[in-house]
């Protein structure tokens, strides 16, 4: 089981939380920023002895989300494969997925609009992810329960995985559950309250019944050579 928060960046996570992810109200730190925001994400996860998943920042041109060991030591950083028409003019595209290995399961930070592609997150689960972190930035005139849906929830359905969304307008933590109906699939419903705490089980049989299900009707061959000329 895996404790899971949702915070304010750099508010104290609840007692008992083993990892935290920040939900962030900003579109993105500025890259000239980014060196302050992830050491104290870095003193962060030291103080409170959890993995923390970042709030996007801009570095070496790539809108970025980081992943954070208990020691401060930083795991990886996923940058944005896929960038919304504000940003494609300022920032860069990255081809690169990378996947962490957890004391709970494999992890996938799914940054930004990467939470709409489906080979995204086709890739990162036929490697194993089952919990997908996905943050958002979306304006308040775009957002609505249609955004939740054809993102966070469409992943959570289609790939038999957990998935934590935070954007500045709400939060929530869905599983893809075989044979549920929608309100069953939050786990934590659409809300604004932080910090919260969640136990999740990454291996919820229902969960895995439905990616087994899925997985089935795959055809390997196909994801392995996209996954190859993709260089993933």
């Amino acid at each position: 089981m895996l404790s899971l928060g949702l915070t304010q960046p750099f508010q104290p996570p609840l007692e008992g939380t083993q990892m935290v992810v920040f939900s962030d109200i900003k579109n993105y730190t500025a890259e000239y920023e980014a060196p302050r925001y992830i050491k104290k994400c870095i003193n962060y996860a030291k103080e409170y002895n959890v993995y923390l998943v970042t709030g996007r920042f801009v570095a070496t041109n790539f809108l970025c989300m980081a992943f954070i060991g208990p020691d401060g030591q930083v795991i990886g950083v996923q940058r944005a494969t896929h960038l919304n028409l504000t940003y494609q003019t300022a920032l860069k595209r990255s081809t690169d997925l990378d996947l962490y290995d957890t004391p709970f399961g494999r992890i996938f930070l799914c940054v930004d609009v990467d939470i709409y592609h489906p080979e995204v997150l086709r890739s990162a689960v036929m490697r194993g992810a089952k919990l997908i972190i996905s943050s958002q930035y979306i304006e308040f005139v775009d957002y609505g329960m249609h955004t939740i849906l054809q993102g966070a929830y469409n992943a959570a359905m289609s790939y038999g995985a957990t998935v934590v969304n935070v954007n500045n307008n709400s939060r929530c933590i869905l599983a893809g559950k075989e044979t549920a109906r929608r309100e069953e699939q939050f786990l934590l419903p659409l809300g604004t309250d932080l910090p919260v705490m969640l136990s999740i089980d990454l291996d919820d049989p229902a969960i895995m019944a439905r990616r087994s299900k899925l997985e089935q009707g795959c055809r390997p061959d196909v994801y392995r050579a996209y996954a190859a000329e993709l260089e993933r």
